[in-house]
């Protein structure tokens, strides 16, 4: 494994150790400790892959919004018809709904923190708006 593979694994590893953490303890009681503890690594390891913990819950956030999108992408891509692509939307939907049912508190947790702070008000709607496109 080169460098850049094994810091990309890295990274993907904190990625998916810090959306339990969040999805678990909420944003503000999550610390960048118990990350690095859920995934395995030092708290130096996410310093070095992320500026703090509001960087690290965007790189969460995007990764969910991907998979959304990839969902979503499939969907369309399988319904022969308007109506079909509808239904096949609502039954993704509910499912991902019903299986993520503590991830719209944690993003209106981290919206309602994410407003107090400009620039992290910036990333949070960029990633807002590009859903709506």
């Amino acid at each position: 494994m080169t460098r850049a593979e094994s810091k990309a694994r890295t990274r993907a590893d904190l990625v998916d150790a810090a959306r339990r953490v969040f999805l678990e303890r909420g944003y503000h009681a999550a610390t960048v400790a118990d990350v690095a503890a859920e995934a395995g690594f030092s708290t130096g390891a996410v310093y070095s892959a992320f500026r703090g913990k509001a960087d690290l819950f965007l790189a969460v956030l995007d990764a969910h919004l991907a998979e959304r999108i990839r969902g979503m992408e499939a969907v369309v891509a399988s319904a022969t018809s308007a109506a079909e692509h509808a239904e096949h939307l609502a039954r993704q939907f509910a499912a991902v709904s019903g299986n993520d049912r503590g991830w719209s508190p944690l993003v209106i947790e981290f919206w309602a923190h994410a407003a107090r702070d400009p620039e992290l008000r910036k990333q949070f709607a960029e990633r807002h708006d590009g859903l709506k496109q």
